[in-house]
This record gives C-alpha cells, structure tokens and sequence, in this order.
C-alpha cells in the first residue's frame, strides 16, 4: 500500500519547493477503510537544497512577503522571475529563480 502514496508524497515534495516542509497523513493498511479510520501514521519530508520546483503564487507569496499584484506589477516591469506557463490558466515559478531574486535581495540590502 505504501506504493500508492508513494506517487503523493513525491508530487507533494515537488510542491513544496526547495527548504520547504510537506506534511501529509500516510495510511499503512492494504484495504480501502471507511472515512472515520484514525488509523493514519504523520510523515515529515523535507526537500533537499539542489531540488528544483515548481511554486504556485500562495508560496511564492509567503517566500517573498509580497502580495500578488506587486508580483505580477515587478514581473512585468522585469524585477522579478517570470512565472512559468503550465496550462490555459495556470502558472508556477522556479523555486530556484525565486530563491535566487531573494538572495540578490538581501546581498543589495547588505545582509
């Protein structure tokens, strides 16, 4: 049964991009139980450093503690990473290229 949650806990590790914690509820057992079960084990995955991702807008958010119309403002005005297009309406950022435009950030801040 572990194989089935193998696929989610893999896109979630993606998910979450680099230095994030993904937290999800993993059940043990081989049969289908009912929606009340309890019988779910924690797991707690962190992402290596070099991992590479995809970030929606809520985390890109949280990283940079800008709201979303500042974002798109600086990404049209080229101060900020452009997002990547993944579907008809849906876009991500590079966990890289985000983490990169805040450590530029913070060495022009002196920090």
């Amino acid at each position: 049964m572990m194989r089935a949650h193998a696929n989610e806990l893999l896109a979630m590790i993606g998910a979450t991009g680099y230095g994030s914690v993904a937290s999800m509820q993993v059940d043990t057992g081989s049969q289908p139980k009912p929606a009340h079960y309890k019988g779910t084990h924690e797991m707690t995955v962190k992402t290596t450093p070099n991992a590479d991702a995809l970030i929606r807008l809520p985390e890109v958010r949280q990283r940079v503690g800008l709201a979303r119309t500042t974002i798109y403002n600086m990404v049209n005005a080229g101060t900020f990473p452009q997002p990547i297009k993944l579907g008809k309406r849906a876009v991500a950022w590079s966990s890289r290229a985000v983490d990169a435009w805040i450590a530029a950030k913070l060495k022009q801040a002196g920090q």
